[in-house]
């Protein structure tokens, strides 16, 4: 949650704070939820959900002072091989 804060604070994403901010990193119809580690900092996250016969890909995020490390890409890379 202390990343989310950030990136909110600084990236104004989420756009609204969520009231449950734990609910919101962790929704009810998550398939997987990963993050990415840097050290002992957790400097990304995404989630994927069920939606209708799909899925998508949501609340994906990245430690502003780590931006430019392709951590989003390894994060999607990850979420894109959940299916295989």
């Amino acid at each position: 949650m202390e990343l989310l804060w950030a990136v909110h604070e600084q990236a104004v994403y989420p756009i609204n704070w969520p009231a449950d901010p734990r609910t919101w990193l962790t929704p009810e119809n998550s398939l997987g939820c990963w993050v990415a580690v840097s050290g002992a900092r957790v400097v990304g996250h995404v989630v994927l959900t069920a939606v209708g016969d799909g899925a998508e890909v949501e609340r994906l995020f990245v430690d502003p002072r780590a931006t430019r490390q392709g951590i989003g890409r390894q994060l999607l890379d990850r979420v894109g091989r959940t299916g295989q």
